[in-house]
């Protein structure tokens, strides 16, 4: 019995598995083509070093990453922005682009691509 106990905290207490470097280059540069739609310079700009870093990668497929691209942009064009509503002035939207962009790896039409590109990198 205590040995169950054991294997079951054990398990519950382990970390979970980090993501590969093919799924996080990929997820990444998904969020990356999401930042690159905003209207904030310094997000395009962070974007544009994302991309570019995972693009030196040797997992980097022009083609499958291209595709992967125009699925996320044209998600991002149909998905609302992400809100809150402000404290300071009372009562004011203010838009969460960077929440919003960790999220876009989720929208299913985006996930669905993440996973094709995946499986066309590992070939």
């Amino acid at each position: 019995m205590m040995r169950e106990i054991i294997a079951s905290a054990l398990i519950v207490a382990a970390p979970a598995a980090a993501r590969d470097t093919v799924r996080r280059d990929v997820e990444g540069y998904a969020v990356a083509s999401c930042l690159s739609t905003q209207p904030s310079t310094y997000l395009r700009d962070q974007a544009d070093g994302w991309a570019a870093h995972i693009v030196q990668r040797k997992a980097f497929q022009m083609k499958a990453f291209a595709a992967l691209s125009q699925v996320v942009k044209a998600a991002v064009s149909h998905e609302p922005m992400t809100t809150i509503v402000a404290e300071q002035p009372p009562k004011t939207i203010k838009q969460l682009p960077i929440q919003y962009c960790s999220e876009v790896i989720d929208i299913p039409n985006v996930r669905a691509q993440i996973e094709r590109t995946i499986t066309q990198v590992r070939k």
